[in-house]
């Protein structure tokens, strides 16, 4: 089933959700009446380049796992990213936890059905040599069918560049509270192994509610993280619930559990028996666009909704990946979103001409659409102005960047040192 990549072809129909920036809507495709997802970036407010955008789409488009959220296309209209993506309609597991079972869901067999889902999608993620770097109860969606999927690639990345398999991804992105041990005591990089351990702490936030390092400060949550016990299941659940989530939380990343390993634990021997019990869990719950309304008072849809703007130039992104996977992964940029960001995303800007009325900037090309209006001498100087300035912006915000994350590793340094002179005394 294809989508159409203009904004005239849906229909927003509810508000589910928003971020920092960016809003999703439930939405209905006109062309094929299907229900689905609408994630709508202001690329005037998102403060990283379009090619972050591009990189999540290219390797969402090309993962083809049931347990996976699907995503059907992106296309970029005025100052806006659209991102169409399968509708799950239950929410997210946070979501859920959240309005109907904040101390957690105590039925052991709709657990397991539940982690059963997700385990699956991040073992098709390890076996594919990728690492997804976000594990967490916000990204992990249930649909009216019990079925639970994993979604946001923001952060995924792959161990395998130019062919040659990595050890592990040096950086420090992600939420702190789920970041491994390894990760903050040995500045040791992302590995399968550190999602496993973002895992199993989802896991205990499935069945108690509460994320073990919930409401700590930064600090706080590193130092226990580094030098405390592992996190536990409280003793009122089930010997093998238990040792499941031990296997995801051992300190050593050489002994803690693989994907593949957890599939075959006993606390997941009969997952799918409980597929009823699910479905059971989820029936109690109001629509999500209700739960979304009481969450955001006094908010009509009409000033929720989107107000794409009219595209005159049409950028094509000119990638081996995305003609890998022509029918979900191509994203269309126009000029006035690359004029209405307040920060450019080109590193570098090299214009040839190739056939008539088109030409190729970088790994763009371009398509001029004649709107009647000439543009002057004047005009272009004054974005060539803009690119410069726009240019200055993002080398600024890169040593910003780099110069918090050079900080990030110092505190964590000068933590282990206090930790070594306290153990001395």
């Amino acid at each position: 089933m294809s989508f159409p990549l203009v904004p005239e072809q849906y229909e927003i129909l509810h508000q589910v959700g928003r971020g920092m920036y960016s809003n999703v809507y439930e939405a209905k495709c006109l062309a094929n009446q299907q229900t689905l997802c609408v994630k709508i970036i202001n690329l005037e407010d998102f403060p990283y380049p379009l090619e972050n955008i591009q990189k999540q789409t290219s390797m969402w488009s090309k993962s083809s796992d049931p347990n996976i959220v699907q995503y059907y296309g992106s296309f970029v209209t005025g100052a806006q990213v659209w991102i169409l993506t399968e509708f799950m309609d239950a929410g997210s597991l946070e979501d859920i936890l959240k309005y109907g079972y904040p101390r957690g869901i105590k039925d052991e067999l709709a657990c397991a059905n539940i982690i059963n889902g997700f385990l699956k999608a991040l073992d098709y993620f390890h076996r594919c040599h990728q690492i997804h770097r976000n594990v967490k109860s916000c990204n992990v969606l249930l649909n009216s069918k019990g079925e639970a999927k994993l979604s946001d690639f923001g952060l995924a990345t792959s161990l395998i560049q130019g062919g040659v398999r990595k050890q592990a991804c040096l950086s420090m992105f992600g939420d702190a509270c789920y970041m491994s041990p390894e990760i903050l005591k040995n500045g040791e990089g992302y590995t399968c192994k550190s999602d496993i351990w973002s895992f199993g702490l989802t896991v205990i936030e499935i069945a108690t509610g509460k994320m073990p390092y919930q409401g700590m400060k930064f600090m706080e949550s590193i130092v226990n993280i580094m030098e405390k016990e592992a996190p536990e299941l409280p003793a009122e659940f089930s010997a093998p619930f238990r040792d499941f989530v031990k296997r995801c939380l051992t300190m050593d990343p050489q002994k803690r559990a693989t994907s593949e390993e957890l599939l075959n634990h006993r606390f997941l021997k009969n997952a799918d028996e409980g597929l009823q019990n699910t479905l059971g869990i989820i029936n109690l719950l109001p629509p999500l666009h209700e739960r979304y309304e009481k969450s955001k008072p006094g908010e009509s849809l009409t000033q929720q909704q989107p107000q794409p703007k009219v595209p005159d130039v049409q950028f094509d992104f000119d990638e081996e990946e995305a003609k890998a996977a022509p029918r979900r992964s191509s994203i269309i940029v126009t000029r006035k979103a690359r004029d209405h960001h307040k920060k450019s995303r080109f590193n570098s800007v090299n214009v040839t001409k190739d056939v008539k009325g088109q030409e190729k900037v970088g790994r763009f090309s371009i398509h001029r659409i004649s709107n009647g209006n000439k543009h002057d001498k004047s005009n272009q100087h004054k974005r060539l102005n803009q690119l410069t300035e726009d240019f200055k912006e993002v080398s600024q915000d890169v040593k910003n960047l780099q110069e918090e994350q050079d900080d990030i590793q110092k505190k964590i340094f000068e933590i282990q040192e206090m930790i070594r002179n306290y153990k001395a005394k």
